[in-house]
């Protein structure tokens, strides 16, 4: 067995981990639509490896070739559906058909040209420098405040998006990719070629893995700190935001005021027309605090009819 080979071997065992956690992550929470998306990539992922190991099993392989070009295309092309998903941004669904189905036809008949063909090489290795280009400008175009992980996992795309640019000036450095498609898994090129797809593979997919499993803590946070009748900050949730905007205030040297509403007469109402009434009350309070209340104010329900705002 080859280096690349081998490595190929092992990464249908971590495209079946990853895909295996993302699904976990899209079962727990069934609001990560992006999550199915991904585990959808690595699942074909493993399809895609299948298709490597066949290419020497072929006599002419121009077929299979368009096909394995055609399945690591359409993973990438999945994933910025996944990408599109979490960051809010519409996918482009008709320019990626077109874009795979002419990309697909380049391919095929450009493998007539000489292995060792500049062209034949930057066909078969552009349209995933694009798709991954692509990928990095979704993240890029969030409607959604970015964080240094999302700002990470636009890096590395862009990073992967180079990484295919250059492979096949990299094929050319070290020889070629092999005298014809039978030999490519022995060539050196191959071994680094897929040295280099796992390392990007991983890290996508790791930043990925990250920024949904902290998407989920935020909700799970949010959630611990909601009050369920008002909408509003509980008290706990109240104290740890005001604490945090209190030491920005200090630093920005900005004023602060506290202003803490009482609701008058609030038992008479529970007495008298009951406390379905009274949560009819909290309800419209609240609505109004939250449609007073500009994007700095932090507004909580600290006590049964007692409210804070800063």
């Amino acid at each position: 067995m080859s280096g690349a080979e081998f490595i190929l071997a092992i990464n249908v065992f971590v495209a079946g981990l990853l895909a295996s956690a993302f699904l976990a992550i899209a079962i727990y929470d069934s609001r990560r639509i992006s999550a199915r998306w991904f585990a959808l990539c690595y699942g074909l992922g493993i399809v895609y490896i299948g298709t490597e190991f066949t290419i020497p099993l072929f006599q002419d392989t121009r077929v299979i070739v368009a096909v394995n070009f055609a399945m690591f295309l359409a993973i990438t092309l999945l994933m910025n559906v996944g990408l599109a998903r979490r960051y809010e941004v519409a996918p482009p669904w008709r320019s990626m058909l077109a874009f795979f189905m002419l990309a697909t036809i380049a391919v095929y008949v450009t493998q007539g040209l000489d292995r060792d063909s500049l062209l034949r090489m930057m066909t078969f290795q552009t349209p995933y420098a694009i798709a991954q280009a692509v990928g990095a400008a979704i993240v890029l175009r969030a409607r959604t405040k970015l964080s240094h992980f999302d700002y990470a996992l636009a890096g590395v795309l862009l990073a992967s998006s180079v990484q295919f640019f250059s492979k096949p000036y990299l094929a050319l450095a070290v020889g070629g990719s092999g005298s014809d498609p039978h030999f490519y898994l022995q060539s050196t090129y191959a071994m680094i070629s897929q040295a280099l797809g796992t390392v990007f593979a991983l890290s996508i997919a790791l930043l990925i893995m990250v920024i949904l499993m902290r998407d989920i803590l935020a909700d799970v946070l949010q959630k611990s700190e909601t009050d369920a009748l008002s909408g509003l900050l509980n008290r706990g949730g109240f104290e740890r935001h005001a604490a945090a905007a209190l030491r920005d205030a200090s630093r920005q040297g900005l004023p602060v005021t506290l202003v803490i509403s009482d609701l008058d007469h609030f038992k008479s109402i529970n007495d008298s027309y009951g406390h379905a009434s009274g949560d009819r009350v909290i309800e419209a309070f609240s609505r109004f605090l939250h449609e007073s209340k500009a994007g700095h104010h932090i507004a909580g329900r600290i006590g049964g009819e007692e409210f804070a705002i800063l």
